[in-house]
């Protein structure tokens, strides 16, 4: 979302995204998990690994059902497209999803 974005207004971005990513799939995502907002110093974390920079970015990660027969490059295609139309201030990235 754009800078200075609130937490509350990512959040509801955030949502809609893995709403247009279930429909997307007809329900084939088997979780997800997101976080929106900077991580607080008492969260055990590596700030290599998670990073945002703000209120305004949230790292989602879907994990799609096994055989569920769904193309990721044309998952990504499709979420991009209703992205622009559904929440037009949202830029999405995506990064490869076999990385640890």
């Amino acid at each position: 979302m754009p800078v200075g974005t609130r937490i509350e207004r990512t959040e509801t971005a955030t949502q809609k995204l893995l709403a247009l990513a279930d429909s997307i799939t007809n329900g084939k995502i088997e979780i997800s998990s997101a976080f929106i907002g900077t991580q607080p110093s008492s969260y055990p974390i590596n700030t290599v690994y998670l990073w945002t920079s703000g209120p305004q970015e949230s790292v989602i990660k879907i994990n799609l059902k096994k055989h569920s027969g769904i193309s990721i490059e044309d998952f990504k295609e499709q979420l991009r497209k209703r992205i622009t139309k559904t929440i037009p201030d949202a830029i999405i990235s995506f990064e490869p999803g076999d990385m640890v």
